[in-house]
């Protein structure tokens, strides 16, 4: 987003009554469910992912076990764990290929 859209955007809120923030809050969350479902198709059962986790500010990686309806599952790396993790914290890990 430039500098002048978000400068805009914020005089277009600061002119809002309480029942306009609530209109364009119900859109935000709408929008930001439809971009998470979107991320979500981009992840397949089997992939190796990655994510920082907030509990020990590293980043972690794992292979995808189910994909939920909000979450998706994963088997950390060498570990035992299973995470639940919004897709949109995820990225797509290319595996090196064996000689």
């Amino acid at each position: 987003m430039t500098p002048t859209t978000k400068n805009k955007l914020q005089s277009l809120i600061h002119g809002l009554d309480m029942k306009d923030c609530h209109i364009v809050f119900n859109m935000l969350e709408d929008r930001r469910r439809e971009i998470q479902s979107e991320k979500k198709l981009s992840f397949s059962v089997g992939d190796l992912v990655e994510w920082t986790s907030r509990k020990r500010g590293t980043k972690v990686q794992g292979r995808i076990l189910k994909v939920n309806r909000i979450t998706i599952i994963i088997q950390e790396n060498n570990s035992p764990t299973q995470w639940k993790v919004s897709p949109s914290f995820l990225s797509l890990v290319k595996e090196k290929k064996s000689a």
